[in-house]
């Protein structure tokens, strides 16, 4: 943060962090050939046999609704007990079962960048925007449309964001 002189980071796929994948132990233990383990000591403690898309950790668990993200809430106290006015802005993606992603990076100090947010806040303020581009004037909505943004009614060729 001193030596770049920066105030904030974005992080990309933040709904998605950390990525823990499921040891593959099949694979693991097997042996070669002539009876010797297939792999070296230093790549079974690093961690490196595992299998390819399939998540396991914080956002698999059934404590996701009841607890912040651990590596969040270790990532933002450290760098705000250091600097309290940095930011960390986190990419938040919808989607079946992201449902609630953004409430929980929230709860876990990172401020969620939603790609329905500013879509939500133009219609506050009386405007509609499209995807190509267009601002038309429309009647505001209620500072509600922000409690649940999937109020945001996606329609039509030339739909919003």
């Amino acid at each position: 943060v001193e030596k770049y002189k920066v105030n904030g980071v974005h992080l990309d796929n933040a709904q998605t962090w950390p990525v823990i994948l499921e040891l593959d132990e099949e694979e693991l233990y097997r042996r070669d050939p002539d009876g010797t383990s297939a792999y070296k000591n230093k790549e079974i403690l690093d961690g490196e046999i595992v299998r390819q898309c399939e998540g396991q950790g914080y956002w698999d668990s059934t404590s996701l609704d009841r607890y912040p993200n651990p590596i969040f809430i270790k990532l933002c106290r450290g760098l705000w007990a250091r600097f309290p006015e940095f930011l960390v802005v986190g990419e938040c993606l919808g989607g079946l079962s992201l449902e609630n992603r953004q409430a929980i990076l929230a709860r876990s100090g990172v401020i969620p960048r939603l790609f329905k947010l500013p879509v939500a806040l133009a219609s506050i303020f009386g405007k509609r925007l499209f995807k190509d581009g267009r601002v038309i004037s429309c009647k505001p909505e209620n500072v509600r449309v922000l409690k649940d943004l999937s109020l945001i009614h996606i329609s039509e060729p030339t739909r919003p964001y």
